[in-house]
């Protein structure tokens, strides 16, 4: 069958994919099928609309996916090494065991990724501390002082001057107090030694 992928912003179609896919097959399906097509072929990945791709154990090596929506895409096991991810919109999605080697994530989003076992790019690597205060995961890139915490972004100054609000919204103020003063002390001597 054919399939189309559209750009995110315009929605104009960027290629047509010949597939191998029943029609009623799910879209994440059908996307991750066209998205290693043109991987092999080719096609321009760049601002495409992949939220949802179910591209697990994909070979990406090399694509370019500069601005692409991968929101919520389950790239868990894929090999992205060498590929332009820049500005791509990586959020909620699952990047467990991903090959990011190489990769280009430079203003990439990455709220609320799941990215346990995953491979960074030297120097990009990112630190997550799970299950803390109310939120689901807080991670962090030393290299850039970035820091993705829910949907916020930004510095570790800049959360830090954030958490006296974030802590007094939590039922348990003390233990979450106790919690991300870890958390913060634990970034922090990241970036002494991981400038």
């Amino acid at each position: 069958m054919q399939f189309e992928i559209r750009n995110r912003y315009t929605e104009s179609v960027l290629f047509t994919a010949e597939i191998a896919c029943a029609e009623d097959a799910p879209a994440s399906v059908k996307i991750g099928s066209a998205v290693i097509w043109a991987a092999m072929t080719g096609a321009n990945l760049r601002r495409a609309d992949l939220s949802g791709a179910n591209l697990s154990g994909a070979n990406l090596r090399g694509a370019n996916l500069s601005g692409a929506n991968l929101s919520g895409a389950d790239l868990s096991g894929a090999d992205l090494s060498e590929a332009n991810l820049s500005k791509a919109d990586l959020s909620e999605a699952d990047l467990r065991w991903a090959d990011l080697r190489w990769a280009d994530l430079s203003e990439a989003k990455l709220n609320w990724i799941t990215a346990q076992g995953a491979q960074w790019p030297w120097g990009q690597e990112i630190y997550s501390v799970y299950g803390i205060g109310t939120l689901r995961v807080v991670h962090y890139r030393p290299s850039t002082d970035t820091v993705w915490a829910g949907c916020w972004t930004g510095s570790l100054v800049g959360l830090e001057a954030e958490l006296p609000r974030v802590i007094s919204e939590c039922v348990d103020s003390g233990l979450a107090k106790i919690e991300y003063d870890a958390m913060m002390a634990y970034f922090k001597a990241l970036m002494k030694v991981k400038p």
